[in-house]
């Protein structure tokens, strides 16, 4: 059947039919290698013949044959050392036809393990069958192999509503003495053949009718992959022995789970998650691919991240790790990656890409952060298989992911199910070392006890009519509800016999007390401490008829149903911390500060509340710190501070921020007109000409004030000094003034002294007119000014009473400024005198006086 065909199949009859591409070949990964693999779309070159005619057709083997039941068509393939394995294959037949499929065949082709399945009608020497059936069976067979002498039926006998000429997809699981076969994700059988003796072999196809006619079955996909566990080589990557704790206390008691449908994308905090166990529990949070652990399990901001065994690591900075933060890698070199995200920027073991370097188990390789996409402090720790096993790991994101706790549902792993383009989720086994193994113990028939550190369970006499083992495995921690939760690894009870079959009641109940006295309290009402009980019908934590022992510090509890237990208490707190936020400086507009900030951070739990662990901030997305002491932010610039609090219960308040902005620096003044010292004619047309900048908090524009604004006309009516200004200051209140001196002047016209003589030589006792004129920029006559008369720095003394004091007077007949000198008086002796004319602009002007 072509691969076009088989996926329109699945279309139409909704049947869940694997197309896989994977080469022939045996793999070396720790990850589920494969040990034989045929889509049979080239040729029959692996297979051996044995009887029948066998072709492929349309890439599908088909058995076609005319016989009875003592000649069936087999056909035989593999290793001879398979031990635990997954054998799968599509199978496709007719009414009437037997098909079978032998999973195990001994190195003597004496004995295999056989599943048949019939489809009806046909005959096998055991009547005629009205529905379809498939049974599970051990044959030892009469040579030459073509009949069997006689048959052990492993499993009851289970019909199956198989459609006539219609693909259906099997799966077989062989783990030591434990077979389990699926029919389309149905699990039809799950038995222990404690007799086993096909210890190893190959495979076999088959096919007959009871009946004269034509057989036409058709057999694809067939794959083989090794279930064969890899040895755990894992510690958790942190102290957690250090603390005082052990590898269940903190490993079984994470943040955050792997969730085993499906570890794809992380949907944050949606449940349900389907853990380990094969349990589903409304747990934070669902599609996790990896663990997480935090504040419950010791860790905390900067705690010291240790490599989980030895290996070469690399590391991918936060840039690029979408949303992991600065992450660490290390290929343990057996077909496992180990990956460590939202570690701290300080103190990584590699901090280079594209760079390995060797670490050992247990060396420290970076501190706990909060970089990337995260809410509080925590290790995301996960694991990768080398799914396709080619030797390297950047193919594998998500196909590779693997729980490091392994898989323990009664059904099939839902992430090995997922199928995307040929390739599956990979299969999931312990890898931890310190991880502890089930306890059992024989309980005979008057009764016994199974004991450990923390549990006793009594089994009273008479509480079952045969001996039996009970197993005792450690679980994990869990919550019946919000607020009901256990104080210490839960744990599975399960009763069998040597045969394998499973003890589901008991005469007497037995007694189940748990020792709580080495277990923290911490957040727990003690009262409320019961042993639960998980119904596994109603998916439900449901509570024990318990009594509890204060001054012993024990927890007993009866029961007839052996499950899923745990110890649970009434969580005491519940709510988050809150903090409050005070920003100290010089403060402006728009949370603009002019000075440095202090920063002070203050939180509280609340009222009843287990108390405060710690603050932790980030400044300016850096990486996160514990607040100790007020921050004093100095930087120019905007700032945004994140923070929230942590109490002592891991209740986490939900994270706060506060923006501010610093500017120290006052805008920029730039006048360009007028400029300093500059000296303008008195009515002279002057623009001014100035601007303003401010590079960080922008112009308080309300404030701006000037003398002129920029672009009109300067006043140069009034003649003498002047002073511009322009003051502002920016939102963040720092102010600035800048101011220009400048002058008005006239236009001074030729100093004369009158009656002119070239050598300007007077008689002494005569009087001597000094006239000039003043103008302005347009030529027009000024009348108004004030100008003053000096003879050697002294004020001159008028002739007559034409002038007061040293005082021009105006001539509006001639625009002249007139001053008629008297050389009679004593000062004016015989010699060179220095005359000087002050004007009111500011300006003086000079000439030389000569007297004889």
């Amino acid at each position: 059947m072509s691969i076009f065909i088989k996926i329109l199949l699945l279309v139409i009859f909704n049947v869940p039919i694997f197309i896989i591409f994977i080469p022939s070949a045996k793999a070396t990964s720790l990850n589920q290698p494969v040990l034989f693999y045929e889509d049979f779309s080239s040729n029959l070159n692996s297979w051996r013949i044995k009887y029948a005619n066998w072709y492929i057709d349309q890439d599908s083997l088909v058995s076609k044959e005319y016989g009875l039941i003592n000649h069936p068509g087999r056909i035989e393939a593999g290793e001879e050392n398979w031990k635990n394995f997954r054998l799968e294959a599509d199978l496709n037949n007719l009414d009437g036809i037997d098909s079978g499929i032998g999973f195990r065949m001994d190195t003597l082709r004496k004995s295999s393990y056989e599943l048949t399945i019939r489809h009806g009608s046909g005959e096998h020497g055991i009547g005629e069958l009205s529905t379809p059936q498939i049974f599970l069976q051990k044959v030892y067979w009469k040579e030459p192999y073509i009949s069997f002498n006689s048959s052990i039926i492993l499993g009851n006998n289970t019909s199956f509503p198989l459609n006539h000429n219609q693909w259906y997809h099997f799966k077989i699981e062989v783990i030591g003495n434990n077979i389990k076969v699926w029919v389309d994700n149905s699990k039809l059988f799950d038995v222990n053949d404690n007799q086993n003796d096909v210890a190893s072999g190959f495979m076999t196809l088959a096919s007959w009718t009871g009946k004269f006619g034509k057989i036409n079955i058709l057999f694809d996909n067939i794959k083989v992959t090794s279930l064969d566990s890899p040895q755990p080589f894992l510690d958790l990557p942190w102290d957690y022995r250090g603390m005082g704790k052990t590898f269940e206390e903190t490993g079984l008691n994470p943040y955050s789970w792997f969730d085993h449908q499906y570890p794809l994308q992380n949907f944050c905090c949606d449940p349900p998650v389907l853990k380990y166990t094969g349990e589903t529990t409304n747990e934070y949070y669902r599609s996790h691919s990896g663990y997480d652990y935090s504040l419950k399990n010791g860790v905390k901001l900067n705690t010291p991240v240790l490599a989980a065994a030895g290996g070469l690591a690399t590391f991918v900075p936060w840039q690029n790790s979408g949303g992991a933060g600065n992450m660490i890698k290390i290929d343990h070199e057996n077909g496992y990656q180990t990956w460590y995200e939202h570690l701290s920027s300080e103190d990584l073991a590699v901090s280079t890409p594209e760079t390995s370097v060797p670490v050992s188990l247990g060396q420290q390789i970076g501190k706990v952060g909060m970089t990337g996409k995260t809410n509080g402090p925590h290790i995301h720790f996960s694991v990768f298989a080398d799914n396709n096993n080619n030797g390297v790991f950047s193919d594998d994101y998500p196909f590779g992911l693997v729980d490091p706790l392994g898989w323990e549902g009664a059904n099939p792993d839902p992430w090995t199910l997922w199928n995307s383009e040929g390739r599956t989720g990979s299969s999931s086994y312990n890898l931890f070392l310190p991880a502890s193994q089930p306890k059992v113990v024989t309980i005979p028939t008057t009764g016994g006890t199974l004991a450990t550190g923390s549990a006793t369970i009594f089994v009273p006499s008479g509480s079952s009519t045969t001996p039996f083992n009970l197993s005792y495995k450690t679980g994990p921690f869990e919550k019946a509800s919000e607020i009901i939760s256990s104080i210490m690894p839960s744990f599975f009870l399960e009763a069998f016999k040597d045969s394998g079959e499973k003890i589901t009641s008991f005469s007497n109940p037995i007694t189940i007390t748990l020792h709580y006295s080495l277990q923290d309290l911490f957040n727990i009402n003690e009262d409320s401490l019961k042993i639960y009980l998980y119904n596994t019908f109603t998916g439900f934590w449901e509570p024990l008829d318990s009594t509890l022992n204060k001054i012993g510090k024990t927890v007993s509890a009866p029961t007839s149903h052996l499950s899923h237990f745990a110890l649970m208490g009434e969580v005491q707190d519940l709510m988050a911390p809150t903090t409050s936020i005070t920003l100290e400086g010089e403060k402006g507009q728009d949370d603009w500060y002019r000075s440095p900030v202090s920063v002070t951070l203050a939180a509280e739990d609340n009222l009843g509340g287990v108390g405060l662990e710690y603050i932790l901030y980030t400044l300016n997305n850096n990486d996160w710190n514990e607040y100790q002491d007020s921050l004093n932010i100095e930087d120019e610039g905007e700032h945004q501070i994140i923070y929230q609090a942590y109490d002592k219960a891991e209740n986490q308040e939900a994270t706060q921020s506060s923006h501010f902005k610093i500017d120290k620096i006052p805008p920029e003044i730039s006048v360009n007109t007028p400029a300093e010292g500059a000296v303008y004619i008195l009515n002279q047309p002057v623009t001014a000409d100035w601007s303003i900048s401010d590079n960080l908090s922008g112009i308080d524009e309300e404030f701006t004030t000037s003398t002129t604004p920029s672009g009109n006309p300067l006043d140069t009516s009034t003649p003498g000094s002047h002073t511009f200004s322009v003051s502002t200051k920016d939102l963040a209140g720092n102010l600035v003034t800048t101011s220009i001196f400048y002058s008005i002047n006239y236009l001074f016209g030729d100093l004369q002294l009158s009656p002119q003589m070239d050598s300007k030589i007077f008689k002494k006792t005569s009087s001597i007119p000094i006239k000039f004129q003043l103008t302005d920029n347009n030529g027009n006559f000024v009348s108004t000014a004030a100008a003053q008369l000096f003879v050697d720095d002294v004020p001159a003394l008028p002739s007559g009473k034409s002038n007061t004091d040293n005082l021009f007077r105006y001539d509006s007949l001639t625009n002249q400024y007139v001053f008629n000198l008297s050389t009679s008086t004593p000062t004016l002796t015989v010699g060179t005198h220095l005359l000087k004319v002050t004007l009111d602009d500011g300006t003086e002007y000079s000439s030389l006086l000569n007297i004889r």
